[in-house]
């Protein structure tokens, strides 16, 4: 991700670009600010660049969703200008998001609090103070791009890749704006993967047949899992020494079941996590089972995979209906498509030929 922060030239405050995804946007402050690099330790979300400044006030040009987090918990999350609140001195960090990015502002040994001014929203504290602005790239076009070859088993390696553009092996995956776009697919001589967008190593890996069909359906469940896909006799997923056998006569149903039941799991183990807001499939899954989300929000995400899949998948049947499927040939054509389906979580139908 290439982002770029700027002075403004005509108003005390910042300018915030994303090169990569052409999307900018103004951040202004109560004072001339000169932004210097800063460590991304500290902050609680993953952050592609981060700022210092010495300001006292940032403010947005619009109206933004405002929460507080400290020590990892949130801890206020004002909806108007009756319910903010000045919060204790201490150190917070501050979800402070515009449409065009996530920004993210960590305040040490201060007390802010939130105002909203005419439809803007603004970050106070009570005395001029360094913030640092963590930014993370909505990264909705790809990173790379992987050059492969028409052997299948060149596919399997580019398709591994896409797991590198999550941003997190946490269950916040689960929000969009923590997957970031797969690296781009092109067709040549050679097999070439970029340093950049090297498959993550999560330890966990899909085995299917070298065959296109099967390589383009187990696509979505290897992306989100952050799985290497390898030849295999038999389809199946294996994560933390756990295997479960994927059904060979329908592949895309095994997939679409188990993604939806990881997927679903994930939105509600999330709660443990920095966004404690619950949802009605929350308390529709708390109907059915009893989970440990504290503990299983921490294992890695092999381990927890691995515990997934000793869920029932009674559990988290239709609780999500899933928002698009598409139908993909298994032919080698098709393969630069895959990652524009990914990147909004498509499911793939692929018969073989």
């Amino acid at each position: 991700m290439t982002i770029h922060v700027d002075v403004l030239d005509d108003e005390h405050g910042l300018r915030v670009r994303d090169t990569v995804e052409g999307e900018q946007f103004p951040l202004y402050t109560d004072r001339a600010v000169d932004p210097t690099p800063a460590s991304t330790d500290g902050f609680t979300m993953p952050v592609d660049a981060t700022v210092a400044v010495e300001a006292r006030e940032l403010r947005m040009p619009t109206f933004v969703d405002v929460i507080f987090w400290r020590d990892g918990e949130a801890v206020h999350r004002p909806e108007s200008e009756e319910s903010a609140e000045r919060l204790p001195r201490g150190t917070y960090e501050v979800d402070f998001s515009p449409p065009d990015a996530k920004l993210y502002v960590r305040v040490e040994d201060a007390a802010p609090t939130t105002r909203f001014d005419d439809g803007r929203s603004v970050l106070e504290t009570e005395a001029a103070t360094r913030m640092v602005l963590g930014i993370r790239s909505h990264h909705e076009t790809p990173a790379g791009t992987v050059t492969t070859t028409d052997d299948p088993r060149d596919l399997m390696a580019a398709v591994s890749t896409f797991g590198s553009a999550l941003k997190t092996e946490s269950p916040d995956r689960s929000w969009p704006t923590l997957r970031g776009h797969p690296p781009a697919i092109e067709r040549g001589d050679t097999l070439n993967i970029p340093p950049e967008v090297a498959p993550p190593e999560t330890g966990v890996r899909i085995e299917v047949p070298p065959a296109y069909g099967a390589i383009y359906t187990v696509a979505p469940l290897a992306y989100y899992l952050g799985a290497t896909v390898e030849p295999g006799n038999r389809p199946r997923l294996v994560a933390a020494g756990r295997s479960r056998d994927l059904c060979v006569d329908a592949l895309a149903e095994s997939v679409r079941s188990i993604l939806e039941h990881v997927f679903t799991l994930d939105c509600a183990v999330r709660t443990a996590g920095v966004y404690p807001f619950r949802t009605t499939v929350v308390t529709a899954l708390e109907e059915r089972v009893e989970l440990d989300y504290q503990r299983l929000f921490e294992l890695p995400l092999a381990e927890r995979t691995a515990e997934y899949l000793e869920i029932p998948r009674s559990a988290t049947e239709g609780l999500l209906d899933w928002h698009y499927t598409a139908d993909v040939e298994a032919d080698s054509a098709y393969a630069p498509v895959l990652p524009y389906l990914l990147d909004d979580l498509a499911l793939v139908r692929s018969p073989p030929r």
